[in-house]
């Protein structure tokens, strides 16, 4: 999907978080817990988004923080 994005142009502005399974064997199991053990499960994606959020509001802060230093 994000290379479908990106091809046609359509990141600009867009925060992407990517998330997913390691390039490897995984084991076999349990769905819930091997989506837990991933951070795929609701807890591990709602905490992979809200540091995402923190980081972008971070940055935002810091934008801010120039553009008033170069204002004044």
């Amino acid at each position: 999907m994000a290379e479908l994005l990106e091809e046609n142009g359509l990141l600009d502005g867009v925060r992407l978080v990517r998330m997913g399974v390691p390039d490897r064997i995984i084991t076999h199991g349990d769905p819930k817990l091997l989506l837990a053990k991933y951070g795929l499960d609701a807890d591990g994606i709602y905490t992979r988004v809200r540091e995402s959020w923190e980081v972008l509001e971070e940055r935002r802060a810091g934008a801010r923080r120039v553009d008033a230093q170069l204002k004044g």
